[in-house]
C-alpha cells in the first residue's frame, strides 16, 4: 500500500483519533467538500476544522450503523470465501500526508500475500434511493466519492461496499473500481479547501441546514442595540425569497386541503392517469420525542420514478 498507518482501529473515536483527522481530509470529508454529502456542508466543515464548531454529535442512527457493521462484514465474508477481512484504521497517503482514509476493513485474498487487494465499507440504509442491484457500482454518489478517496489514499484499485437495507433485511454487495479522472478532481478540490483553511478564508455559505446550524453556533448571542448593514442585493434576495416562500406555502396548504377533501381516508392518492400524487401517513409520536402527538402528513413522490 502507498500509505502509512496513523492510528489503529482500536483508537477509533478517541481524542487522538479526532485530533489526527483534523490535520487532513478524510474520505467522508471529501464528499462534503465536493458538495455531495447530505450530512454536512463545506461551510460547516471549514469552521469545524478550525475548531470553532464541536464534533458532530453521535446519534442512534450512527450508533446502529457502527453496531451492525460487524454483521455486514461477516455477511460479506460468508458470500466471498476467497477473501479475508482485516480491521482498518486511520491511514495517510505516503505522497500526500494530508490525504487520509479510515476504511472499515482491508480485503486480502487467501494465498496472495499480506498486501490488501481492496478496501471494504459496510453501510446500512432505510431507503433504496441511489442504490442499484447487487454486483454493480451503483451506490449513492457520496459513498462513491468516499470509496474513490480511500482507494487513492491506500493505493488499491477496488472497494467492495456492502449495504444492509433495514426495511427488507436484505444485503447487497457493490464493486467500485478506481477512476483516475474523478480522483484528480477530488485532489484539486481538497487542495483548494486546505488552502482556504491555511488562509482563513471560508467557502461561500450555502443553503443547507448544516451551514445554518454552524452560523447559529458561531453567532450564538445577540448584542442589544447593535445593527448590521448588509448589501442591498442580499437584503432584496432575502425579502424576495421569503415572500415567494410565504406565497408558495399558502398555495401548497390550499392544494393539500383540496387533496385531503377529495381523498377522504385513502392512503394512496393517484391522478386520472394513475400517477402517484401522494401517500398519507398517520402515526403516534411517543412522549419522549419532545411531546406526545399524532402525526398526519401527506408524502409527495420523492423522485420521478416514484410517480
Amino acid at each position: 500500500m502507498r500509505s502509512r498507518l496513523v492510528l489503529p482501529a482500536s483508537a477509533d473515536r478517541s481524542e487522538k483519533w479526532h485530533e489526527a483527522r483534523m490535520l487532513g481530509i478524510t474520505a467522508s470529508e471529501i464528499a462534503v467538500i465536493l458538495g455531495l454529502s447530505p450530512f454536512e456542508s463545506e461551510f460547516s466543515l471549514f469552521w469545524r476544522k478550525l475548531g470553532e464548531l464541536p464534533p458532530i454529535e453521535d446519534n442512534d442512527s450512527m450508533s446502529l450503523g457502527r453496531h451492525l457493521e460487524s454483521w455486514v462484514a461477516d455477511k460479506f465474508a460468508e458470500d466471498h470465501p476467497d477473501f479475508a477481512l482485516g480491521l482498518g484504521g486511520l491511514y495517510a497517503s505516503a505522497e500526500r500526508p494530508w490525504q487520509m482514509a479510515t476504511p472499515d476493513r482491508l480485503v486480502r485474498r487467501f494465498g496472495a500475500g499480506l498486501d490488501p487487494v481492496a478496501a471494504w465499507e459496510g453501510k446500512t440504509s432505510s431507503s433504496y434511493d441511489g442504490w442499484g442491484l447487487s454486483g454493480t457500482d451503483e451506490v449513492p454518489v457520496y459513498y462513491r466519492a468516499q470509496a474513490l478517496w480511500q482507494m487513492d489514499t491506500l493505493g488499491v484499485r477496488r472497494t467492495y461496499l456492502s449495504c444492509l437495507f433495514l426495511q427488507s433485511k436484505q444485503t447487497r454487495h457493490y464493486v467500485i473500481d478506481y477512476d483516475e479522472t474523478d480522483v484528480e478532481v477530488m485532489r484539486l478540490a481538497a487542495l483548494d479547501f486546505m488552502d482556504r483553511l491555511t488562509k482563513g478564508v471560508p467557502p461561500p455559505v450555502d443553503g443547507s441546514q448544516a451551514a445554518r446550524d454552524a452560523l447559529k453556533h458561531l453567532n450564538s448571542h445577540v448584542e442589544e442595540g447593535v445593527k448590521a448593514v448588509v448589501p442591498q442585493s442580499v437584503g432584496d434576495e432575502y425579502r424576495d425569497a421569503y415572500a415567494a416562500f410565504r406565497e408558495a406555502k399558502q398555495r401548497k396548504d390550499a392544494a393539500e386541503n383540496k387533496v385531503r377533501e377529495l381523498a377522504g381516508s385513502a392512503r394512496i392518492v393517484l391522478d386520472p392517469d394513475g400517477r402517484r400524487v401522494c401517500t398519507r401517513s398517520i402515526y403516534e409520536m411517543p412522549a419522549h420525542h419532545r411531546e406526545a402527538c399524532t402525526v398526519d402528513k401527506l408524502n409527495p413522490p420523492r423522485s420521478k420514478k416514484d410517480i
